[in-house]
C-alpha cells in the first residue's frame, strides 16, 4: 500500500507545525512529505493502484480557523471531491485566538449539519493526532470506506460542550447521550424550559448548570 503523506504547507502554519516531527519520527506508518492541493493529510484506503485506488484526505483545523470563508471554501472543495465520502476533519481541541475551543468546535458541527456531512475528529494535542488518524484510518479501511458505517460524531462532541476548558464528565456525556437525539435535539433542549428541567432533573446540579449555560451563554445561537 502506498505510504500516507501529509501536506508540506503543514510547516508553515505556527498552530500545526510541531505536527511535522510527530509524524516522520512514528515508525508505523512511515510518512512523506508532498504538496497537497486541496487537504493536509492523505491515507490511501486499499493497495489498489491506478485512478481507482480510494484514499482518505483529511483538513486539519483550530478553534481561529471557524467561520473563516477560506474554512468554508476548504471543507466545501474537500466535501466534493469524492462526494463526501473518504474525508474527514481533525479539529485540535485548544483555547482558541478568540472565543472559546467548544464553542468553535460547536459551529463547525452545526455549519457541518448545513449540508456538508463529514466526520469532524478531535484531537486534545498535537501528540494525539497521529495515533488519531491511524485509528481512524483503520476504521475506514475495514468498514471499506462507506459514510453509512462512519460513527456519528455528537457523541464524540458532548464533552465539549462545557463553557469552561473542563471537559463534561464520562459519566454526564452518558445520561446526554441517553436524554439526546443528537446536537440539534440537545441545542433545543438546553435553550427552551421544559428541556430545561429535564437536564436538571436528570443530571448533577453543577453539570446541568454547565451545559446549559454552555448553549445559552457560550455558544451563540441563531
Amino acid at each position: 500500500m502506498e505510504a500516507p503523506s501529509f501536506c508540506t504547507s503543514i510547516r508553515k502554519r505556527p498552530d500545526w507545525a510541531p505536527l511535522v516531527p510527530a509524524l516522520l519520527q512514528g515508525n508505523t506508518p512511515r510518512w512523506r512529505e508532498k504538496p497537497l492541493q486541496s487537504h493536509d493529510v492523505a491515507m490511501p484506503l486499499s493497495p489498489i493502484e491506478g485512478p481507482t485506488k480510494s484514499v482518505l484526505r483529511v483538513i486539519l483545523l483550530c478553534p481561529h480557523d471557524v467561520g473563516l470563508d477560506a474554512t468554508r471554501q476548504r471543507i466545501e472543495r474537500l466535501y466534493h471531491l469524492d462526494g463526501g465520502q473518504h474525508v474527514a476533519i481533525v479539529f485540535l481541541v485548544k483555547q482558541g485566538r478568540s472565543g472559546s475551543a467548544s464553542g468553535a468546535l460547536m459551529n463547525l458541527q452545526l455549519e457541518r449539519m448545513k449540508g456538508l456531512e463529514m466526520p469532524i475528529i478531535p484531537a486534545s494535542s498535537i501528540g494525539t493526532v497521529p495515533a488519531t488518524l491511524s485509528a481512524f484510518h483503520r476504521q475506514m479501511a475495514t468498514a471499506g470506506g462507506s459514510k453509512k458505517t462512519l460513527p456519528a460524531t455528537s457523541r464524540t462532541l458532548l464533552p465539549y460542550c462545557s463553557p469552561d476548558p473542563e471537559c463534561l464528565s464520562g459519566h454526564t456525556v452518558n445520561l446526554l447521550s441517553d436524554l439526546t437525539t443528537g446536537m440539534k435535539d440537545f441545542s433545543e433542549k438546553a435553550t427552551n424550559t421544559q428541556g430545561k428541567q429535564e437536564l436538571t432533573d436528570s443530571l448533577d446540579g453543577a453539570e446541568a448548570e454547565r451545559v446549559i449555560k454552555f448553549w445559552n451563554d457560550e455558544y451563540p445561537l441563531n
